[in-house]
């Protein structure tokens, strides 16, 4: 069961990441789709490919626990206190992310704030 709330988590990571950019992208800031396409357009394949390739390992390491863990005899693995603990750090996480992210966008959206940094 643990390991379904454990991958659960990463699934509404993902959704939640995925549902901001696309919200920051099209919809709150169109002005950084412009941008984003300029900078794809004057990138190298090979800066290209160096950030595909790092954002490639990063998100394998972070599904690879999950996987591991699907495909691991339940009567054999144990979740011990440093993986539960692990699971209430995720939660955690998840929920800070979103707030800060809510909160940048609050901030964003009021005038005059759009290339300031948030603190």
């Amino acid at each position: 069961m643990l390991s379904n709330v454990h991958t659960g988590f990463v699934l509404l990571w993902s959704i939640r990441l995925i549902a901001f950019l696309l919200h920051r992208e099209f919809i709150n800031w169109p002005e950084w789709h412009a941008k984003v396409r300029e900078v794809n357009r004057r990138g190298s394949l090979q800066s290209k490919c160096t950030i595909w390739l790092t954002c490639s390992a990063f998100y394998s390491t972070m599904l690879y626990p999950c996987m591991k863990r699907i495909v691991t005899d339940e009567k054999t693995a144990k979740w011990t206190l440093l993986g539960k603990s692990g699971l209430l750090l995720q939660c955690i996480g998840l929920l800070v992310e979103a707030i800060a992210d809510y909160q940048k966008g609050e901030f964003k959206r009021i005038k005059g704030n759009r290339n300031k940094f948030c603190d």
